[in-house]
């Protein structure tokens, strides 16, 4: 029997009894994202505005063991059509070839400023550090390994017209999507994640995070939150102080740069266990009291955005597990052909949310990754949600974001302390 076949067969009662986490968990998040993102008008691509009144801007490139990266990334910025760019390059106590390349960068004036402190001190400290040393109005925040359109910074500039705004986010897409099967999956999950789902969540208010691959904030924001707080995911820390504090975050979908993903499954859980984890402290600790009635500024887009996390990006993942159990218990050794069924149903909600964000991102590009879209509900489904579910555990059960090694022993000990 077909999967199709076997669908079919199934009687309304039959199929809610098999898959209704699919129907009452996944449904709903499949509805809302793409019915609001069916009433995303695609926009033009909209010039910022005449250099000669528009914003100076500075750009931090903070770099830590980044040398493999550093020379493309800031040629591309000196491609940008957007003139005068700031570059300032810290390296945060590199032990590889960066500090020689910033000197280098330095002499042949591809770069305006050269920090190297011998010492690592962690991202958000080499952040803080080089803001110090910018002169524009706008700062922009970028890694090493990342390149950029050559409209790039000037479509990141466009949101800035309204003066309400703090925090742009930029549109980044695989640069080696061809290197692995899960390359090729990530591109997709970027597409569908960052090209549609933050262009949603923009709409609506509730950008869960300004990525700090690519981001650009206004001066008197950053003053008016302290900057970068030190720890593991000081993107969406800053994104959710900067929303606590008041200002709009927007998303600029023509701004696009292009990055480097795992190529392996190693390399893969080891970034999903730092980012999934860093998103259970920031918002099940540092962050939950958002959702308190008696929280200072407390407003519904801090709610809003907060229960979208909790709930999406979260319990939902719990929840997936606890249906595959109940599966195995209940129909024992069937249970797998229900699950490939489930895989099925997911593989074709991969297809059609991909084919929106094509549609809406108007990427050209992204169509050579149609082929394989096949596979992403099924990547999502059961590679992606397992290892949500085990950084979650070992966040809440074992604190394992005040451990990590992206950010170095002392400053983790410091965050012990608070």
């Amino acid at each position: 029997m077909t999967m199709l076949s076997f669908l079919t067969s199934l009687n309304a009662a039959d199929f809610t009894a098999m898959f209704w986490f699919l129907i009452f968990f996944e449904g709903p998040r499949f509805l809302i994202a793409n019915v609001t993102a069916g009433f995303t008008i695609p926009e033009p691509f909209r010039m910022a505005g005449s250099p000669s009144g528009a914003p100076s801007v500075s750009v931090i490139l903070p770099c830590h063991n980044g040398a493999a990266g550093i020379a493309k990334t800031v040629a591309s910025l000196r491609e940008q059509t957007w003139p005068n760019l700031q570059i300032v390059l810290v390296d945060d106590g590199s032990t590889d070839e960066t500090p020689h390349l910033a000197r280098k960068l330095l002499r042949n004036t591809q770069i305006d400023v050269a920090i190297s402190t011998g010492l690592r001190g962690g991202k958000s400290a080499a952040l803080n550090l080089g803001l110090g040393y910018c002169t524009g109005d706008i700062i922009i925040a970028a890694d090493v390994d990342t390149t950029f359109d050559r409209d790039a910074i000037e479509a990141l500039l466009v949101p800035f017209n309204d003066q309400n705004v703090g925090a742009v986010g930029g549109n980044i897409a695989v640069r080696n999507s061809a290197s692995s099967v899960l390359a090729t999956m990530q591109a997709i999950e970027y597409a569908i994640g960052i090209s549609l789902g933050r262009r949603v969540s923009g709409m609506l208010s509730i950008l869960p995070v300004v990525s700090g691959a690519f981001a650009a904030f206004r001066r008197d924001a950053l003053a008016s939150v302290g900057g970068w707080d030190a720890g593991p995911g000081e993107d969406a820390d800053l994104t959710l102080k900067l929303r606590r504090a008041g200002w709009k975050l927007d998303f600029a979908p023509h701004a696009w740069a292009l990055t480097d993903a795992p190529s392996t499954m190693q390399g893969l859980i080891q970034q999903r266990l730092r980012w999934e984890g860093d998103l259970a402290r920031l918002h099940l600790r540092k962050f939950l009291m958002l959702l308190s009635p008696l929280a200072s500024h407390l407003s519904l887009r801090d709610i809003v955005s907060t229960f979208d996390v909790l709930i999406f990006s979260i319990a939902l993942p719990f929840a997936f597990v606890v249906y595959v159990l109940w599966l195995l218990a209940a129909y024992g050794t069937f249970a797998v052909q229900v699950l490939m069924a489930a895989g099925f149903v997911y593989a074709l909600v991969g297809v059609f949310t991909f084919m929106m964000a094509l549609a809406i991102s108007r990427n050209s590009s992204l169509l050579r990754l149609l082929p394989y879209t096949f596979g992403y509900g099924v990547y999502c489904a059961y590679v992606l949600n397992p290892i949500r579910v085990w950084a979650f555990v070992q966040e809440l059960g074992f604190d394992r974001s005040y451990r990590s090694t992206f950010v170095p022993t002392k400053v983790l000990s410091q965050m012990w302390r608070f």
